[in-house]
This record gives structure tokens, sequence and C-alpha cells, in this order.
């Protein structure tokens, strides 16, 4: 009886030496490999949100949408983060437009990368850069609910881009 539990025991310490040995990044195993990756997107991070953002034009691999309206690429809480994302290497060019005349220009690189990816999955496009500040000036931000601002902005007004 006793060999028997030594035995299950020696497997389950084995067993569990092995799975830290891959969380720890030993043996080339890594155990947050449950998944290829399919690709990342690119942040912009605004000053300030809500913004009066109002239009944001790609050109490139990433303008995959012909929307150019701000709702669909303004994330967040409050909404301050542009996401710009591509299915393929390449270069892509980003116009932001805010209703006060600021235009912030840039471009990404999406690379072919298998970087944090499980082996044997495809290579897929990753931006550089993956994080860009936008520093738009504060005549582009928007307090909702003051009406010396925006008149009588809402939230949903500045996320459907609808402010004038």
């Amino acid at each position: 009886m006793s060999c028997q539990n030594d035995a299950v025991r020696s497997v389950l310490v084995g067993a569990l030496l092995l799975g830290g040995a891959c969380s720890w990044g030993l043996l080339g195993c890594s155990s947050s490999c449950n998944a290829c990756i399919e690709g990342m997107t690119a942040t912009l991070d605004l000053t300030c949100g809500p913004s009066n953002l109002s239009e944001v034009r790609l050109t490139g691999v990433c303008s995959s949408s012909s929307d150019v309206s701000a709702s669909h690429y303004v994330f967040g809480n409050p909404p301050s983060h542009v996401w710009v994302a591509s299915d393929q290497p390449g270069a892509c060019h980003v116009e932001l437009l805010f209703q006060t005349g600021f235009v912030f220009v840039t471009d990404i690189q999406f690379v072919a990368s298998t970087e944090g990816s499980c082996s044997g999955c495809n290579p897929y496009p990753r931006p550089v850069p993956s994080e860009i500040s936008v520093d738009n000036p504060p005549s582009t931000c928007v307090t909702v609910g003051d009406a010396s601002v925006q008149g009588d902005a809402t939230l949903s007004d500045v996320e459907a881009g609808s402010l004038e």
C-alpha cells in the first residue's frame, strides 16, 4: 500500500515540478501557450477623454474599413485610446482629425512576428511602435455636461463623433 502511495506521490510531485519549470521558462516550455496570437493593435493615447476627435483616417495595411468615424476606433473609460489593427505586415498611415482643426499624423509599421506565440504558430502582424502618445492640446478635450465647452454634449455624442 505505501509503495503505491509513494509512487502516486512521486508522479504528483514530478508533475508539479515540471509544471513549475514550465511556468518559470525552464525546459523550453510555456504554460501561457494556449493559442496562437492572431494580431495586435497599436494604441494611440489621447491626452484626454472624451475628446472632440471626429475622424480617424487610415491608409495602408490597416485601412480595412471605410468607416472614418472616431466611434469605430476610440476605446476606454473615459474614451481616450485609439486602437489601430492590421491583418497583415506592412506600413500604416494614421491621421486623427479633431473638430478644433488639430490634426495628428503618424506612421506605424506592422511586422511579422512570432514573439510570445506558441511554437508552430504562423507569424502575426505586430505594430511598431505599439504605443504612441498623441499629445493633443487641451482645446480638443471635452468636459461632458459642461455646456460652456461643447453645448449640451453627452458621452454618446462624443463617442459618435457628432459634436460640432
